[in-house]
């Protein structure tokens, strides 16, 4: 078990990938399609998660707001 956790962990740092990152390319990788290098697969990787964090940093701030808003007369000592 330490060994593929080793080597899981030296793959992650040879392709550059974060912990998030290697989740999502092991799925692409399983898929065993031929027609993609690892560049670009991990390329991709790295396209999608930074996107999906934006979106996710949009709707923490706009729920965030919306409960400021909604508790902005809330008793700060209740």
């Amino acid at each position: 078990m330490q060994m593929e956790v080793d080597e899981e962990a030296k793959q992650r740092q040879a392709l550059g990938l974060s912990d998030e990152e290697i989740e999502f390319y092991k799925v692409i990788t399983s898929l065993e399609l031929d027609d993609f290098d690892n560049q670009f697969i991990t390329d991709l990787i790295h396209k999608i998660v930074r996107e999906v964090k934006k979106q996710l940093e949009f709707i923490t701030n706009a729920v965030m707001k919306q409960a400021e808003e909604q508790y902005r007369d809330w008793p700060l000592n209740a």
